[in-house]
């Protein structure tokens, strides 16, 4: 065990009392300072559950009528909720978030049991979320805040603010990226034939966003994009395209990076190959595809690579990638968020496949990587690679034990897992292979996507400070469509 909190040495010259009694008070003080914000936190997280069970009751509520047991589970859901609600007013945080989480498990058998067969009970969630996201519900003439897990549904539209990025994956495990900036409509989620594939009309009024497909949708499962000038009708199962629309000018713009595509426009329809960018007009003219710079494959920081430095500030961090051929320069963005929603580090035009940058602030960085053609647009952006800049603190020279881990809760929503746990401060944490950012005392919470069904293993490794490393296996069940 890393013992992060050993005192090697202390020195206490005593002239007086008065010393010992400051010292005293500053340790109550401190100690005070800590109970508070803990249990802030412990509101927060019983408030936000608190919120996800009224969302999974409001879904419920249209099958009380039917009979059976689910008036009685929807009822005992309903008693739940109330109690956690009360238990929160009270000052009892983990009372109210043990109502809260056992309200959510009724409500959510209750559509489980009472939902039509082959109809998707909540065909996308807000899978990750940065800055100031707005949902607007179908039929509603308010925006309200968006939150992660947040159900959605045909007919509620999402908008970014300047600042602000989402990502929303599917019930079958497709996932869109919503850039700063960008309105999305989700216009139509049907189920096919035995309710295997999916199809998803969206209507992207300003913006821009990336589909990402899932080798786990069905073979028939499309998506389409439409814009004012042109729609993209997309294989979820292998078409990765990424779609800017402006809405000032009407013009749309198509980078197809893998898979099965077609534009539809001005009334004709044209393939969308893999690795070429396709541009319309307002009057839906397209132009002839031109290549697409393929993507660059990041070397250094290796992902989730934590970089100790004693001078954070004085310490330059080297970047590195693969050259990619063609290219007249390369654009590198970075930031504290996965979505890259606030680039707080750019360069552009780097004329070499390397660089470096001095004074990063200590916490997780993110960063992606662009060649650029002759022109100067960006081709295919590398996947966003992370790392992590820590200050150097003296650590103890024969701790050789791997840092402990606590698993505190396992949750699995559609082809999500949702792990929360705890470990040393200061410990980094990556699962299923993506880095985890966790709280100053140790806490984590991590939202990942699993591939494939049945029971799955994902590995957490856990590392200290000392170096130490430790390797948990979680398991969870994916149920299959």
């Amino acid at each position: 065990m890393s013992r992060f909190a050993q005192v090697d040495w202390i020195y206490i010259k005593v002239r007086s009392l008065v010393i010992p009694a400051i010292l005293v008070a500053a340790c109550l003080l401190g100690a005070g300072v800590f109970s508070v914000l803990q249990a802030r936190k412990a509101r927060a997280d019983a408030s936000r559950e608190i919120e996800v069970a009224s969302h999974y009751l409001l879904e419920a509520s249209a099958f009380v009528g039917l009979e059976g047991e689910v008036p009685g589970l929807y009822r005992q859901g309903e008693t739940h909720l109330a109690s956690a609600r009360q238990a929160l007013v009270a000052g009892d945080a983990g009372t109210a978030l043990a109502h809260a989480l056992q309200s959510q498990t009724l409500a959510k058998r209750v559509l489980a049991l009472a939902h039509p067969q082959g109809a998707p009970q909540h065909p996308a969630r807000f899978f990750r979320l940065e800055g100031k996201v707005m949902i607007r519900r179908a039929g509603s003439l308010t925006w309200s805040e968006a939150s992660l897990l947040e159900p959605l549904h045909a007919g509620d539209s999402i908008k970014t603010s300047a600042q602000g990025a989402a990502e929303i994956i599917y019930e079958d495990g497709r996932m869109v990226a919503i850039a700063p900036e960008s309105l999305l409509q989700i216009d139509v989620v049907a189920a096919g034939d035995a309710g295997q594939a999916l199809h998803v009309t969206e209507n992207l009024v300003n913006g821009a966003l990336r589909l990402s497909p899932s080798e786990t949708a069905h073979d028939e499962a499309t998506h389409r994009i439409q814009t004012h000038s042109a729609t993209l009708v997309a294989d979820a199962q292998s078409a990765e395209v990424s779609v800017a629309h402006d809405a000032a000018s009407s013009t749309t713009r198509f980078d197809a990076h893998q898979g099965r595509a077609r534009i539809e426009a001005g009334g004709r329809s044209t393939p969308l190959e893999g690795g070429t960018r396709v541009s319309v007009d307002a009057t839906g003219e397209a132009s002839p595809p031109t290549p697409l710079l393929p993507r660059p494959r990041l070397i250094a920081p290796e992902a989730a690579q934590d970089l100790r430095y004693v001078n954070p500030a004085e310490t330059p961090t080297a970047f590195a990638w693969t050259p990619v051929e063609g290219a007249s320069g390369y654009r590198l963005a970075g930031g504290r968020s996965s979505l890259l929603a606030r680039v707080e580090l750019a360069r552009d035009g780097i004329t070499d496949s390397f660089t470096q940058v001095r004074g990063l602030e200590p916490g997780w960085w993110y960063w992606q990587v662009a060649a650029l053609d002759a022109t100067g647009e960006p081709g295919d952006p590398s996947v966003v690679g992370a790392f992590r800049v820590v200050k150097t603190r003296p650590v103890v020279d024969d701790d050789h034990e791997p840092p402990a881990l606590t698993i505190l809760e396992t949750l699995q929503s559609g082809t999500l897992a949702i792990i929360s746990g705890r470990t040393e401060p200061d410990a980094s944490v990556s699962v299923a292979g993506r880095p985890v950012l966790p709280e100053e005392d140790g806490h984590f919470t991590a939202v990942v996507r699993v591939g494939g069904t049945g029971l799955r293993t994902l590995p957490i490794v856990v590392r200290d400070q000392s170096g130490n490393e430790a390797i948990y296996h979680q398991e969870i069940y994916i149920p299959g469509h």
